[in-house]
């Protein structure tokens, strides 16, 4: 409240004290040190990210799991990583078949509630599976436990339990339909899509990280729906509240060159918020896992001690918690791969086992690296969150408010490039801020809209070193280097 406000309401004789907060807030900077894996257990709830502080904890939680290979090769890696683990239901499913067209009333129960259609004369097998496809779709009490899709048999309906956990029962009462109960034992692409809708939603301002799923890309051969899961995640880590990055691994079977540049290729990122890796590490215990949840562990370890900022790998950050890799590359390969945007782990001589490539999916040469797309999350994410005090506040004729949203976004700006995250030898160089009348016409005050411009430029990371040498005669060295021979 100010003094003149505060001034309209003091009617009496006296003093009154009004305490107020003054001048721009000072923002924090986002943080980019989490890990979310999304995988299966036999133990645990289904679609909540459940934060696990290690190996025995991961075991106590969630039992029997394909993803804890990774998890443990994970903290060994990072003894302190910050991990959330969402375990995959295995959705129940059922397969129901239109073997006839009688006309009549079609009916069937879905766990014990009904639903019905009448089927008439003339009716098709393919319409009459369409129509009972919709009506279970919108009948609202079938449409809360199970959904009906559509095959490749226009015949055939495919019925999926929306419930984590629950077993579809069926039952018809109809000569002209068929069910087939499939009751699957391992999760299938949907499965895993699922858990990531309904585990995270941006609501919940869940800390900005990495998100992988080794368990998913080793155990689905199908490049489709490894693709599938590939996309899903990177369009949860590029959709706003987020920014986030996401880490997909080969197929086992996808070794070769060629094979990686057909696999990799069908992943694309626009902004970089996905990057590829090859090929599956031999863990202490002799088992093959991909390398995902590892190349999110060393990052995260490096930016514990260095700094988001910087790009992940090289020889300083070896991977002391695996023996080898499955497939040891060469240069000349990867003088192919890595400008296509596949990272190699790789097994260097006198450097031990190291993370050698650092680029993303994108073919944008703003976010051709893993590092500029990181930088970027801790720029969107620290802006996110520094301005909510400023909604529902009127906006001055002199600017004071928009000026005072221009120093917050500065008080970001300059933390950023004092921790050498943006590139410049002063912070103009570096970054920009307008928030004034100059970028906020009357037009666009009047809608209850302000606008805030935040310009800035990443560092850029070292990836090639190009060396020169050159041989002098004896006594011209200084004058050959300075460019006076």
């Amino acid at each position: 409240m100010s003094i003149l406000a505060a001034s309209a309401s003091f009617t009496r004789p006296g003093t009154r004290l009004v305490e107020n907060i003054a001048g721009s807030r000072v923002a924090e900077i986002a943080s980019h040190n989490t890990i979310y894996m999304i995988g299966t257990g036999t133990l645990g709830a289904f679609h909540i990210p459940t934060q696990v502080i290690s190996v025995e904890d991961f075991i106590n939680q969630f039992g029997a799991s394909l993803s804890e290979p990774s998890i443990r090769t994970l903290f060994r890696e990072f003894k302190n990583a910050n991990v959330f683990f969402v375990r995959s239901a295995i959705a129940d499913i059922a397969e129901l078949t239109i073997t006839g067209t009688t006309a009549g009333t079609l009916s069937l129960t879905i766990n014990t509630f009904p639903v019905s259609i009448v089927v008439g004369a003339g009716a098709t097998a393919t319409t009459i599976a369409q129509d009972l496809m919709n009506a279970i779709n919108t009948t609202t009490a079938t449409a809360a436990v199970s959904t009906a899709f559509s095959t490749s048999d226009p015949t055939r309906i495919r019925l999926v339990s929306d419930v984590p956990g629950q077993t579809l029962t069926i039952v018809e009462s109809s000569a002209i339909l068929t069910v087939l109960d499939f009751a699957p034992v391992t999760p299938s692409i949907t499965d895993f899509i699922i858990a990531i809708d309904r585990a995270f939603d941006s609501a919940d301002q869940w800390a900005q990280g990495f998100l992988v799923s080794p368990e998913g890309f080793q155990n689905f051969a199908s490049a489709p729906d490894r693709l599938a899961l590939g996309n899903r995640m990177e369009l949860l880590c590029r959709s706003e509240g987020f920014d986030w990055m996401a880490l997909v691994d080969n197929h086992g079977a996808v070794t070769t060159q060629a094979q990686l540049n057909t696999d990799s290729s069908q992943y694309v990122s626009a902004l970089g918020h996905l990057a590829y890796f090859a090929p599956y590490l031999i863990t202490l215990e002799d088992q093959i896992i991909p390398a995902s949840a590892i190349v999110a562990a060393s990052a995260c370890r490096k930016y514990s001690v260095e700094g988001f900022q910087e790009p992940i790998g090289g020889t300083r950050y070896k991977l002391s918690s695996v023996k080898d890799v499955v497939v040891r590359y060469v240069n000349q390969q990867q003088d192919v791969l890595n400008p296509i945007g596949v990272n190699l782990i790789r097994n260097l001589r006198n450097k031990g086992i190291c993370i050698w490539g650092m680029r993303t999916r994108s073919s944008d040469a703003n976010y051709r690296f893993i590092h500029t797309r990181i930088i970027m999350n801790v720029v969107n994410g620290s802006l996110r969150d520094a301005f909510d005090i400023y909604p529902f506040s009127s906006i001055d004729g002199i600017g004071i408010l928009l000026h005072r949203i221009e120093e917050t976004a500065y008080s970001v700006g300059i933390r950023l490039w004092l921790g050498r995250a943006l590139f410049g030898g002063t912070p103009d160089q570096a970054f920009r801020v307008l928030c004034n009348f100059d970028n906020n016409t009357s037009s666009t005050l009047e809608t209850g809209i302000a606008i805030l411009q935040f310009y800035c430029a990443p560092v850029p990371g070292l990836e090639r070193l190009l060396i020169a040498t050159y041989r002098v005669k004896i006594g011209e060295v200084e004058a050959a280097a300075t460019g006076i021979i």
